[in-house]
């Protein structure tokens, strides 16, 4: 029809004004009266006006405003969020059902956009029944409209306000704060030319997938980085993993490999913990949450117990029925050793942790709500707790364990530990005058646990600390299977410089050919060295491309110079790898002169 469309048709010609019902509209189908809620419009007249509702009299094309009527009882009924009290329809004033707008219903004039009346006494949501909900409180004395913010707890008088908090009459008992998100939106910023690189902070801020592509860095340097949205990084639960530049054969320069280890965001649940990074915890979630993410488990310290005990954030009393299960990701070294540096062991009391643990990633057992692990290592391992209860329930935290100790560590580990001896070498600028000299740090020199020889190396001008001699190797490895070297420095001064080696000391592996002579066949081993400054990884050498052909007794691969920078307590260091990207090989030599 070339007329407006009509709303209803009881079959006379034009009985109806461009969205009007007349009121003797008496028709089949969709029509005034028949309960069913429709799209109607009633004519703007100076009461509607007055009442906000439409702006222009006597214009039948003018709109009551919303004009989605709540129920429909056959009369002009259709204004904002108002239903006649003659209204019998199916959903009427009063059943207690809610509709769009109303808060609550009790079968009076309560529907005004968002508001309920002292009054209001129906079934289901309304102000004051204790249920968490967008609402606000009419023209109860001091009770604040709500302007998009949610609810913490409902008490039915004075429960909200415009910032999501509690006043004191809130009664719930586990009602916890909300707050008003600090973050509101992703935050990424727009891509940039193609000619230009990323920009270089460990962000991947223009949502590529890649984080500081086209930035220069040194193959081994690592870097904090973080793959989510940057205005997300270090917000709530979310932490930095690490990065690692790695040699790119192509174009003979480093380029930034991928974020490991890092916590993004992720859905919001009842825990206590900001999960989404937005600056607010369980944001109108809940009260009284089973477990408490947002716990601070602290640091670990290398060849000390770590000892968590899981009752300070997991909230129910049912701990020792539910099963626990506590889970590491491997360091650095550990992919390459083959098995864990760390040992760990579950307990259903604190006395049960007293002995060894065992080396592996996770422990999982009933009531097991202590956990000790022990790490021989630094850096930065995620842990996973998972508590299950008896019902199936299930509640789930992560954290970062960092494993620090102040100022300088070195670690070593490579593939064929059990086959191959390798040695840590870690020389001073300007004391050490060789490799295998009696000035420099090494298996001969300053092994801390006295299995061959302990010097002090005064020379180096270090006071010894509670942790033994400095510089000390914490750790030698002959022929184990599966375990690291380590040399530390506690106290080193801003601007000293030390260079660290390795040496290919032999090869522990002997066969005997047909007429039972013995020999011994050259065996090729893949060195990786770690740097810690202050307890933050600076640099991991070696793994990335690989020390290629490093198989014969008194090879030596120089590896880096370390300039400390700071006092003993600084986490700052510059290095300086002797690394040729023109051929992307390790600089391997004798252990003969100490040159560099």
């Amino acid at each position: 029809m070339t007329e407006p469309q009509e709303v209803c048709d009881e079959g006379s010609a034009k009985n109806g004004y461009y969205g009007h019902c007349k009121s003797d509209c008496s028709g089949l189908g969709e029509r005034c009266g028949d309960g069913t809620v429709q799209v109607e419009d009633c004519v703007c007249t100076q009461e509607k006006i007055d009442e906000g509702l439409c702006s222009t009299v006597g214009d039948y094309l003018s709109r009551c405003v919303p004009v989605n009527e709540v129920c429909d009882d056959g009369t002009d009924n259709g204004t904002w969020g108002k239903c006649n009290e003659t209204c019998t329809a199916v959903l009427t004033c009063g059943d207690g059902i809610v509709t769009s707008p109303e808060v609550c219903d009790d079968g009076s004039f309560n529907g005004y956009y968002n508001h309920c009346k002292s009054d209001c006494t129906g079934i289901g949501p309304k102000c004051g029944d204790n249920i968490i909900q967008n609402e606000a409180c009419g023209s109860i004395p001091g009770c604040v409209t709500m302007t998009g913010a949610h609810e913490d707890c409902d008490a039915g008088t004075l429960n909200g306000t415009d910032d999501g908090h509690c006043t004191a009459v809130c009664t719930d008992p586990g009602c916890i704060e909300s707050c008003v998100p600090s973050v509101t939106s992703e935050g990424w910023l727009p891509a940039m030319a193609s000619e230009s690189p990323d920009y270089c902070d460990g962000l991947d801020n223009d949502h590529d997938g890649v984080i500081d592509e086209g930035c220069d860095c040194a193959p081994g340097a690592t870097q904090a980085c973080f793959s989510g949205a940057p205005n997300r990084r270090g917000v709530g639960l979310c932490q930095d993993g690490t990065q690692t530049c790695v040699y790119d054969s192509a174009s003979k320069k480093g380029k930034w490999g991928d974020c490991v280890n890092e916590i993004l965001p992720s859905e919001d649940v009842c825990d206590n913990a900001d999960n989404l990074c937005t600056g607010c915890a369980d944001y109108g979630l809940c009260c009284d949450a089973a477990i408490d993410c947002s716990y601070d488990i602290g640091y670990a310290i290398p060849f000390n117990d770590k000892i968590i005990k899981g009752t300070n954030f997991y909230k129910r009393s049912d701990y020792a029925s539910a099963t626990w299960t506590w889970t590491l990701t491997k360091g650095p070294c550990d992919e390459l050793l083959g098995n864990t540096t760390f040992t760990v062991k579950g307990a259903t009391s604190e006395s049960g942790l007293s002995g060894s643990g065992t080396a592996t990633t996770q422990v999982s057992g009933v009531g097991l709500s202590w956990f000790k692990v022990n790490f021989q290592l630094s850096g930065s391992y995620k842990l996973h707790v998972k508590v299950q209860r008896q019902n199936g329930e299930v509640h789930e935290c992560d954290w970062v364990i960092r494993v620090k100790s102040d100022g300088l560590r070195v670690e070593l580990c490579w593939d064929k530990t059990g086959h191959v001896d390798l040695d840590l070498h870690f020389a001073k600028v300007g004391t050490t005058t060789a490799w295998t000299g009696s000035n420099v740090c090494y298996y001969y020199t300053c092994d801390n646990l006295g299995n061959y020889f302990e010097y002090s190396l005064s020379g180096w001008g270090y006071s010894n600390t509670s942790n033994g001699h400095n510089p000390r190797l914490d750790i030698d490895n002959r022929s184990v299977v599966g375990v690291p070297e380590n040399i530390n420095i506690d106290n080193p001064n801003s601007g000293d410089r030390f260079r660290v080696g390795v040496n290919y000391y032999n090869n522990e592996t002997y066969e005997s050919d047909q007429w039972g002579n013995s020999s011994m066949d050259p065996i090729t081993t893949h060195p990786l060295v770690n740097i810690y400054c202050g307890g933050t990884l600076k640099a991991t050498y070696g793994k990335n491309p690989q020390v290629s052909g490093f198989d014969d007794e008194d090879e030596f691969w120089k590896v880096v110079e370390i300039q400390w920078v700071g006092g003993y307590d600084s986490d700052d260091c510059v290095l300086t790898p002797k690394f040729n990207t023109s051929s992307g090989a390790y600089i391997i030599g004798s252990v003969g002169t100490y040159d560099w």
